[in-house]
């Protein structure tokens, strides 16, 4: 079975500036899609947030899932097209992106797909090969609790308004009444009926 493996290689020098050896570190595919598969939400359901790995000409490396297939990109290996998540491809195609490959240290952004709006976030990793890391979530995960509370505040609001406007013409009504038998009561004593 083939195995897909991230490796990186730097040359060591000793104390002297000599050449010393080559130190090779690799990475497994699996292991990289593990990293970027860990939860970031403190939930009892599944945790929306979608975590993936681009390279700066926005191709994932990492966050298509464990089927996901790779392709050879020149020297490289990336995720082939076709098996990129479509929240993830919309969000690779966002101008935020560009932002963190223009020398941002972060950028984030929003956008619609599918009739859901997405929060979406990107921020380089440090010591790699110019690569991004991007979040992609669900904007109702963090404002489905803050829209629950603001319908309850207008539904309130709501009542308190009616209360308000019927005890109003509760009050009118007993004023204009009162000013009336007032009214009666002046013309009979100018009338002088006692």
């Amino acid at each position: 079975q083939r195995r897909v493996e991230v490796s990186v290689q730097k040359a060591i020098e000793d104390a002297q500036g000599r050449f010393a050896g080559v130190l090779r570190v690799g990475l497994m595919k699996d292991q990289i899609d593990g990293a970027v598969r860990q939860p970031l939400a403190d939930t009892t359901g599944a945790d929306p947030h979608v975590i993936f790995l681009c390279d700066s000409g926005g191709r994932l490396i990492a966050g298509g899932g464990q089927d996901a297939k790779v392709t050879v990109f020149g020297d490289d290996l990336r995720i082939a097209p076709k098996d990129v998540p479509p929240v993830v491809a919309r969000a690779l195609q966002d101008p935020a992106l560009q932002k963190v490959v223009s020398g941002q240290a972060h950028a984030g952004s929003s956008f619609d797909l599918n009739g859901e709006n997405y929060l979406c976030t990107f921020r380089p990793l440090s010591g790699t090969q110019e690569w991004i890391v991007g979040i992609v979530v669900p904007r109702k995960f963090y404002l489905a609790q803050i829209i629950a509370i603001r319908e309850r505040v207008l539904g309130a609001l709501l009542v308190l308004i009616t209360v308000i406007a019927v005890s109003g013409a509760y009050i009118i009504r007993s004023v204009l009444r009162a000013h009336a038998m007032i009214l009666r009561e002046t013309a009979r004593m100018k009338e002088f009926e006692f």
